[in-house]
């Protein structure tokens, strides 16, 4: 039976949705103390649930305090659901500076899954193209099956060429019947990027990528309305 997604990771989702595209304003200096003392308080808990949530809430003040813990956090617990807490956190702040950080991070929490996954998660919300290769690399080889979904999905939002490119490597890089449970996936996040829909047909997708990748723009992009990407973001 596959493993879910941990559970706080899911509410952490939820919580995104309202204002994901930007993240949240940044906070004063006192407003970001006011709120690293909180989170003292509550990580005291022994409680690891208690602990990666109290991470979660420092998703919601975006400050370079606040940012520096969270990526002591991840570098350094001992638990894996809080080093994820800290990931989603990041993530939510949206500023796309800590990308290097967060595919430093896949290296080092790679026996820790729900770290991974966390900060899959974070990486597929910034949606910068700097973590395709982190994502992408050695797929197959990742024990845990939420993992692979995690950084299957996370490359379905980052809009850019080499994204589509890595997943349409994922059909034929071999790993047998043991990764075809997984092309769904592909599948899925190939749709989100290109608004086309081929399932797990990997030569339906081939082919269409060849003729259509010359010229190719990302469904919401016109000249008249061109993407906007995300950009490195400062407390004031």
């Amino acid at each position: 039976m596959r493993k879910l997604v941990p559970v706080v990771l899911l509410a952490a989702a939820f919580a995104w949705a309202e204002d994901k595209e930007e993240g949240p304003e940044p906070v004063t200096d006192e407003e970001a103390k006011a709120a690293l003392e909180q989170f003292d308080e509550a990580s005291k808990a022994e409680a690891v649930e208690a602990r990666a949530k109290a991470c979660l809430a420092l998703g919601k003040v975006y400050h370079s305090a606040t940012q520096k813990t969270l990526l002591s956090i991840l570098g350094k617990d001992k638990e894996s659901k809080v080093r994820a807490g800290a990931a989603v956190a990041l993530g939510q702040h949206g500023d796309t500076s800590i990308v290097p950080s967060l595919c430093k991070a896949m290296d080092q929490c790679r026996d820790m899954p729900e770290a991974m996954a966390g900060i899959c998660f974070a990486l597929g919300e910034l949606g910068d193209k700097r973590a395709v290769k982190a994502l992408s690399s050695d797929l197959w080889k990742t024990k845990t099956p939420y993992v692979i979904e995690a950084r299957i999905g996370a490359l379905g939002k980052i809009k850019d060429v080499s994204a589509i490119e890595e997943l349409l490597d994922l059909f034929y890089i071999a790993g047998g019947d043991a990764v075809r449970v997984y092309y769904p996936a592909v599948g899925k996040s190939l749709s989100n990027l290109t608004e086309q829909n081929f399932g797990s047909d990997r030569d339906g997708w081939k082919k269409w990528w060849r003729d259509h990748k010359d010229g190719f723009k990302f469904p919401e992009e016109s000249e008249d309305d061109p993407k906007k990407p995300r950009r490195p973001r400062r407390e004031k």
